[in-house]
């Protein structure tokens, strides 16, 4: 299929743009709970009583609720359609977050968790999927543009969460209010994406000779070239996921005097991601591929260590965010790399990839637990995740990912 006809195909009421900003706006709103389940991590485990290795088992809720998600994304995203099985996802999303907003029990919000990584995990696949096949001459840049976009709720909500906290400091609410209401808030807006905009959004583009509409074997992600990029994609997500959840944790246990609050770290992060992908965004397809691969992962990592085993404030909240810049650029040219292998097979690609990704990143989660439980130091745990980051740019290299 060329470029006029996925162009033609996209133009729904409101062309390519405007589909990708309704998308990208709704889908904002949708990872609300992004960095602030880690921001309020001391108090939801004082609000539910929960010791380390319990605090462990609470945060790969979602990572469970992911991988019931993506052996499911594959199939059905080929049986329904991207198109359905996107507004189906929002909804999912909408559920999730009505039940954490009005489910004041360790067991309903437990299931609120699980819900949100089922439903969230197929709208994180399914968008950037559907982008990728209303622009497919532009394919990194889309996953660049899609990123971009995922950065804001890390930017935004960790400074929500530090904020709210305050309000708790101050005595104007209680705990139990500032976790819960923002969640029924953002499960009310959410609920209006699948309502209001069934009719909106159009069918992705069908190759005109039908090549790759057909179902998948899963003999295709057995291949070694697949099963490397899988190994890559989950080597960073776990490294990446599990030194989100834990480094505010790290920053209280160090009873330093910090000049900078856990939430505005994180969201300091989030800038950096944003920054990083923004410029990758306006850069030739495929350009300096080889280096974004191999060279960011390594560099980052380096520069996290000195933060974590300084022992100085200040590093400690900076080098989290600087070393998120460089490693941040190895991710878009990874899923580029496998949009090309993939064609328009990337959804399932997509959610093979991420159905290792949650594997990995909940042994990582409980591993930063258990060392934390036996050690009593969280640095040796946050250091083995950092030290993902250097093996994926090592991976990259043996491998020769990114070679023309």
């Amino acid at each position: 299929m060329d470029n006029d006809e996925a162009r033609a195909a996209a133009d729904g009421r409101y062309g390519r743009s405007g589909i990708t900003a309704i998308l990208l706006a709704f889908a904002v709103i949708a990872t609300y709970g992004t960095g602030v389940i880690a921001v309020f991590l001391d108090g939801i485990q004082a609000h539910f009583g929960l010791d380390y290795a319990q605090l462990g088992l609470f945060l790969t809720l979602g990572t469970a609720g992911s991988l019931a998600s993506l052996t499911l994304i594959g199939p059905l995203s080929q049986t329904l359609g991207l198109r359905r099985l996107l507004l189906i996802s929002f909804g999912g999303v909408a559920l999730a977050f009505l039940v954490l907003g009005l489910g004041r029990s360790l067991m309903l919000f437990c299931a609120g968790l699980l819900l949100l990584g089922i439903f969230r995990t197929s709208m994180s696949t399914c968008v950037p999927a559907y982008l990728v096949r209303i622009y497919p001459e532009l394919k990194r840049r889309m996953l660049s543009v899609s990123l971009v976009s995922g950065s804001i709720p890390g930017i935004a909500y960790p400074l929500l969460a530090q904020y709210l906290l305050t309000t708790v400091t101050a005595d104007r609410h209680d705990f139990a209010w500032v976790l819960h209401v923002p969640f029924l808030t953002c499960g009310v807006i959410v609920l209006l994406m699948p309502l209001s905009l069934r009719g909106v959004l159009p069918k992705t583009p069908v190759p005109a000779d039908g090549k790759g509409t057909g179902r998948i074997s899963w003999r295709a992600f057995t291949r070694p070239r697949a099963l490397g990029l899988f190994l890559l994609l989950a080597v960073h997500a776990s490294a990446d996921g599990s030194l989100c959840s834990w480094y505010p944790k790290f920053m209280h246990a160090q009873q330093l005097p910090l000049p900078l609050s856990p939430g505005v770290v994180l969201s300091l992060m989030s800038v950096a991601y944003m920054l990083s992908r923004l410029g990758l965004a306006f850069l030739p397809e495929k350009y300096l591929q080889r280096l974004l691969l191999v060279v960011p992962g390594p560099l980052g990592a380096g520069l996290v260590l000195i933060g974590i085993w300084s022992g100085d404030p200040l590093l400690i909240c900076v080098c989290y965010p600087l070393g998120a810049f460089f490693w941040s650029l190895e991710y878009p040219p990874l899923l580029s790399e496998m949009a090309d292998r993939a064609g328009d097979h990337f959804a399932s690609w997509l959610a093979a990839g991420f159905l290792m990704c949650a594997l990995f990143q909940a042994a990582a989660v409980n591993l930063i637990a258990q060392i934390g439980q036996t050690t009593g130091d969280l640095r040796l745990g946050v250091s083995a995740a950092v030290l993902g980051f250097a093996l994926f740019g090592l991976g990259s290299y043996l491998s020769g990912l990114g070679k023309r």
